[in-house]
């Protein structure tokens, strides 16, 4: 046994020091049948499964912990779960006279160790680990180490054993969500605040492209998952933990995602079947979460209005379908009072049958004010169940979903013979295409406030307006 009368450790022996000529095993004389005292319970787990949490308050500071190394075998994990920065984690021994030369190992969520901590000066026992570390799950291993030459002035591992205690600070998680990489929450896990997420931004965080297989959500929130960067392509909605987006066709697919509350008064859901007006659709009983109808047999030029839909205020909305296909290369558009203004055209994915469904998206940026909203089929074959739309503030815009300047209004829509203009289009180039057919027609212009279609058969028309090289588009139903 070492003297601690001029340095501040003590260490039990077995011998290791030079020229020992007693090698008795200190630890194992006192734990054993001689004394009796035996070892102290271990009180935290040896590994990662079963690691005790690591609190810590509003501000980040943990709540102490204190632990035992009740032998040279014993090994105390932790984990924590941090916001993402920089983290502090103290592991001291007792004061003076310690036996306790303490190392800190640090682990990812994965279970790789990716650093390690401690002090190799014998006399200094406490260890810190400071690093910054993006968001995330972390485990930490508290243990027992040696320090300096065990044969003269140092010793190992063996006799390290006593109490300690754990303070410090982690930046904190206030995170909605957490993504994981594998199924049933294994692999690394990332929290996620509510908020929009590209793919540099998921990658800044540590979550790898196309890599979440599960994920938990809060109460009151929703992580919508996109295929594609940018808020694009297929994506579903997931408003609760999900152990393995293998059920959803989803895992390994995700490249952006957004994390939002589900109660937000700035979302909408329209049912499919609610509309106003339409031309050449059907419903039918969906098999869909919730039930009821849906849209089918939606055929190229086929169309569905829906008027009085309000958008609180202007900026940037995300607009989500939830559609079926058995076919490729469906796509429709939609737009806003009868095509004076078009939101852009959606492509819905082959979903591997007519009630195999699935949530598609575009973000588009509206002006506020309440619209007559419009879907039209630009290539068949879909059905929609519903679609949901949500202001998302300053969303990304794409081409597609651009906005254009309004130059004019046309109306009534449906017309019998006269379409008006709300602008003078008499120095403008007029042209009538049938949406059914792709034929041009040609337009006799009027006063230049108006043009007469009587002649037209009853369909779905566009009017082209060329005015200086500015060109718009709008879509109009002959009856």
């Amino acid at each position: 046994m070492g003297a601690g009368y001029y340095r501040p450790v003590v260490q039990w022996s077995k011998g290791q020091y030079n020229y020992a000529n007693n090698l008795q095993d200190d630890v194992a004389t006192i734990a054993g049948s001689k004394f009796g005292v035996g070892y102290r319970g271990d009180d935290y787990s040896n590994g990662i499964s079963g690691a005790a949490a690591l609190s810590y308050n509003a501000n980040g500071s943990i709540n102490q912990k204190s632990g035992i190394i009740s032998s040279e075998a014993d090994y105390d994990f932790f984990t924590f779960t941090t916001g993402g920065g920089n983290v502090v984690i103290n592991a001291n021994t007792v004061s003076r006279n310690g036996n306790l030369h303490l190392i800190i190992r640090l682990f990812n969520a994965s279970g790789t160790q990716i650093g390690t901590y401690w002090n190799s000066d014998p006399f200094a026992l406490n260890a810190t680990l400071n690093a910054n570390l993006a968001a995330g799950t972390y485990y930490i291993g508290v243990d027992g180490t040696g320090a300096g030459d065990a044969g003269y002035g140092g010793y190992s591992a063996y006799g390290s054993i006593g109490s300690y205690t754990i303070t410090g600070t982690i930046p904190p998680n206030n995170g909605v969500a957490t993504v994981y990489k594998d199924c049933n929450y294994g692999g690394y896990a990332v929290s996620l605040a509510p908020g929009n997420y590209t793919l540099s931004q998921l990658q800044a965080k540590g979550v790898v492209n196309d890599d979440i297989s599960s994920l938990k959500v809060n109460s009151g929130y929703e992580m919508v998952l996109y295929v594609d960067d940018n808020f694009t392509g297929s994506s579903i909605v997931v408003g609760s933990n999900d152990a393995c987006l293998v059920d959803n066709s989803f895992n390994d697919l995700a490249s952006s995602l957004r994390v939002r509350a589900t109660s937000s008064s700035s979302s909408v859901t329209i049912q499919a079947e609610n509309y106003s007006a339409m031309s050449g659709i059907q419903t039918e009983s969906t098999t869909d979460a919730g039930g009821g109808l849906n849209v089918g047999y939606a055929d190229t030029g086929d169309w569905m209005a829906y008027n009085a839909i309000n958008f609180p205020t202007s900026g940037s909305y995300l607009i989500e379908y939830r559609v079926a296909s058995a076919v490729n290369g469906a796509v429709f558009s939609s737009d806003l009072n009868a095509g004076s203004i078009i939101l852009g055209n959606v492509n819905v994915p082959n979903t591997g049958g007519w009630q195999n469904w699935q949530t598609v998206s575009q973000t588009v940026n509206v002006n506020a004010g309440t619209y007559n909203f419009g879907i039209y089929i630009q290539n068949s074959g879909v059905n929609l169940n519903w679609f949901r739309i949500t202001k998302v503030g300053n969303a990304a815009r794409t081409e597609a979903t651009e906005e254009p300047k309004e130059m004019f209004v046309i109306y009534p829509n449906p017309v019998e013979t006269t379409l008006f203009f709300t602008a003078d289009v008499q120095n403008s180039k007029i042209t009538i295409v049938d949406a059914q057919t792709g034929t041009f027609i040609p337009v006799n212009k009027g006063d230049g406030k108006s043009i007469d279609v009587s002649s037209l058969k009853p369909g779905i028309y566009s009017v082209l307006v060329d005015h200086n090289g500015q060109m718009e588009e709008r879509r109009f139903i002959k009856k």
